[in-house]
């Protein structure tokens, strides 16, 4: 038994020493490096099968590297507005652009609204009170030379007035006593034993502007004649009697004296 456990030592010794010796030539020929597979490319077939296996691709057509790459697109989900393209020189130059427009439409805005538009407002306003001035100036004249036509339109009026009634108004006639014969015709309107009324009657003829001749009381006649008319005939006496019947009546006679 000693000698067979001996023996069996041995020969386990011996296969340990060639397995030690074939390793050690293996690493000398590889020079430490880790072994590599080559596999001939003979179709395409063997590629796909071979990525497969490496991928881990089993029956169902799921691999690792799937699942891998859906966990990827997973992490960097989508999402709308988040995507900032990045910015070029194109893109800065376009906002400098942008900027300097802004600036410049901001100083007319404020040259305009801040300057130029109150002065342009003060202009219109001065303008306006001129024309104002001056349409207040106008109208004083033209009320001034309307009031001016008034009162001369006023003073020509009165004046047509007076002069129509002075022309209406007629001249005070005269009044005359005789108490003798004159060989006349006279025109008898009114015959009164009083001569203080007859001169009254003859106060108001003469007012009307008739002249008028009061005849004296004479021989047997005891009566103070008014008279308006003295003619040297007959017809033309009694023409202005009938003329004046009208208006003193039918008493109205022709005299001679």
């Amino acid at each position: 038994m000693a000698s067979k456990k001996k023996d069996q030592s041995e020969e386990s010794d011996n296969i340990n020493e060639e397995n030690l010796g074939d390793n050690i030539n293996e690493a000398d020929d590889s020079f430490g490096l880790p072994d590599v597979a080559y596999q001939p490319l003979d179709s395409e077939n063997e590629s796909e099968s071979d990525q497969r296996q490496e991928y881990g691709t089993g029956e169902s057509g799921s691999s690792d590297f799937e699942s891998s790459y859906e966990k990827e697109e997973d992490e960097y989900d989508y999402v709308p507005g988040s995507y900032s393209p990045p910015k070029s020189e194109g893109n800065k130059s376009g906002m400098i652009i942008g900027v300097i427009v802004v600036l410049l439409l901001a100083a007319v805005a404020i040259w305009f609204f801040g300057f130029h538009r109150p002065a342009q407002l003060a202009e219109e306003a001065k303008i306006e009170k001129q024309r104002k001035a001056a349409e207040a100036q106008r109208k004083r004249q033209a009320d001034l030379k309307a009031e001016q036509e008034r009162i001369q339109r006023e003073e020509a009026e009165l004046l047509a007035a007076q002069e129509a009634e002075a022309a209406a108004e007629p001249e005070e006639g005269s009044i005359e006593t005789i108490s003798s014969r004159t060989g006349r015709y006279h025109v008898v309107v009114a015959s009164s034993v009083d001569g203080d009324l007859a001169m009254d009657f003859a106060k108001k003829l003469s007012s009307n502007g008739k002249s008028v001749t009061i005849i004296e009381p004479y021989g047997n006649v005891l009566f103070y004649r008014v008279t308006i008319h003295a003619l040297d005939t007959w017809d033309e006496a009694q023409s202005q009697a009938d003329a004046l019947k009208g208006e003193y009546g039918d008493g109205v006679w022709v005299i001679k004296y």
